[in-house]
């Protein structure tokens, strides 16, 4: 079976071809990681080597951060309007203090790490084994990063 016969066939389980498995060996040697499976040339995703193999869909990391995620919402958020109505009782003017715009400010930046974490597991694969990610995933991962790179020049 020659490679481009292999490209037509996905992998079952996974529904990888073997150009997609081939892309994400592209993509992920870029990155300087110690434990990169795909940096071993002997090395083949389990897919490949077992038709029967299923990846872990990872329920229990989508359920945990699902209650993570509310919990952290309503906490958080609960605390926060706690605290501004206690303070607003015993204040003579009625507006919002420095230190309330900050803890509001701090608020929402900590439930955009919430929601991006949420969005993450659920649409770009975050948290699965880098052999099961489909490249769509990857590609897309791949550009957030760098466009976040680029806006904040980290």
């Amino acid at each position: 079976m020659s490679l481009q016969d292999l490209n037509k066939v996905a992998v079952q389980s996974t529904g990888q071809t073997v150009k997609d498995l081939l892309e994400l060996n592209a993509l992920w040697s870029i990155l300087q990681v110690d434990d990169n499976p795909y940096i071993s040339e002997s090395w083949l995703p389990p897919a490949i080597l077992n038709p029967e193999y299923i990846p872990e869909r990872q329920q229990g990391l989508k359920i945990g951060l699902t209650v993570v995620f509310l919990f952290g919402l309503l906490t958080t958020g609960s605390l926060v309007g706690f605290k501004v109505i206690t303070t607003q009782k015993h204040r003579a003017a009625k507006t919002l203090f420095l230190e309330d715009w900050l803890l509001v400010l701090a608020l929402f930046s900590g439930y955009a790490v919430l929601i991006v974490s949420f969005v993450s597991v659920y649409k770009y694969q975050a948290g699965w084994h880098i052999w099961d990610v489909h490249i769509e995933s990857a590609e897309e991962t791949f550009k957030i990063s760098i466009q976040i790179s680029l806006d904040f020049g980290i």
